[in-house]
Protein backbone atom coordinates (compact mmCIF):
# COMPACT_ATOMS: atom_id res chain seq x y z
CA UNK A 1 0.00 0.00 0.00
CA UNK A 2 1.03 3.46 -0.72
CA UNK A 3 -0.35 6.88 0.59
CA UNK A 4 0.10 9.92 -0.94
CA UNK A 5 0.05 12.76 -0.34
CA UNK A 6 -2.76 14.97 1.56
CA UNK A 7 -5.27 16.36 -0.58
CA UNK A 8 -8.03 18.56 1.07
CA UNK A 9 -7.36 17.56 4.12
CA UNK A 10 -7.99 13.38 2.84
CA UNK A 11 -4.82 10.84 2.06
CA UNK A 12 -4.54 9.42 -0.98
CA UNK A 13 -3.96 5.44 -0.58
CA UNK A 14 -3.23 3.01 -3.76
CA UNK A 15 -4.40 -0.83 -2.86
CA UNK A 16 -3.04 -3.18 -5.09
CA UNK A 17 -5.37 -6.70 -4.90
CA UNK A 18 -5.13 -10.18 -6.65
CA UNK A 19 -8.21 -11.89 -6.94
CA UNK A 20 -8.32 -15.82 -5.72
CA UNK A 21 -10.49 -18.48 -7.06
CA UNK A 22 -11.51 -19.05 -3.06
CA UNK A 23 -11.98 -15.67 -2.12
CA UNK A 24 -14.29 -14.95 -5.36
CA UNK A 25 -16.21 -17.98 -4.34
CA UNK A 26 -16.33 -16.76 -0.71
CA UNK A 27 -18.11 -14.04 -2.12
CA UNK A 28 -19.76 -15.20 -4.80
CA UNK A 29 -21.90 -17.28 -2.33
CA UNK A 30 -22.42 -13.93 0.44
CA UNK A 31 -24.02 -12.49 -2.95
CA UNK A 32 -26.29 -15.71 -3.85
CA UNK A 33 -27.39 -15.73 -0.57
CA UNK A 34 -28.54 -11.82 -0.32
CA UNK A 35 -25.94 -10.97 2.44
CA UNK A 36 -23.76 -8.69 0.05
CA UNK A 37 -25.94 -5.98 -2.05
CA UNK A 38 -24.77 -2.81 -3.24
CA UNK A 39 -26.08 0.11 -2.39
CA UNK A 40 -27.77 1.99 -4.25
CA UNK A 41 -28.21 6.11 -4.39
CA UNK A 42 -30.53 6.77 -7.21
CA UNK A 43 -31.58 5.14 -10.63
CA UNK A 44 -31.67 7.76 -13.77
CA UNK A 45 -33.73 6.94 -16.88
CA UNK A 46 -31.37 6.92 -20.13
CA UNK A 47 -32.38 10.26 -21.60
CA UNK A 48 -30.55 11.62 -17.78
CA UNK A 49 -27.76 9.54 -18.45
CA UNK A 50 -25.50 13.08 -18.48
CA UNK A 51 -27.59 13.78 -15.25
CA UNK A 52 -26.06 10.54 -13.82
CA UNK A 53 -22.42 11.43 -14.79
CA UNK A 54 -22.29 14.84 -13.93
CA UNK A 55 -23.56 13.51 -10.03
CA UNK A 56 -20.49 11.00 -10.09
CA UNK A 57 -17.73 13.44 -11.10
CA UNK A 58 -19.26 16.07 -8.37
CA UNK A 59 -18.75 13.60 -5.52
CA UNK A 60 -22.13 13.94 -4.77
CA UNK A 61 -22.71 10.00 -4.35
CA UNK A 62 -22.41 7.47 -1.80
CA UNK A 63 -23.21 4.54 -3.33
CA UNK A 64 -24.10 3.14 -6.90
CA UNK A 65 -26.12 4.88 -9.52
CA UNK A 66 -27.96 2.99 -12.42
CA UNK A 67 -28.62 3.92 -15.90
CA UNK A 68 -32.48 2.27 -15.67
CA UNK A 69 -32.92 1.21 -19.07
CA UNK A 70 -36.66 0.40 -19.81
CA UNK A 71 -38.04 -3.13 -21.75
Amino acid sequence: MVIGPIVRGQRARLLTVRARGTDLAALTERIEAGTVRPYIDRIFPVPKTADAHASSEAGHTRGKLVIHVSD
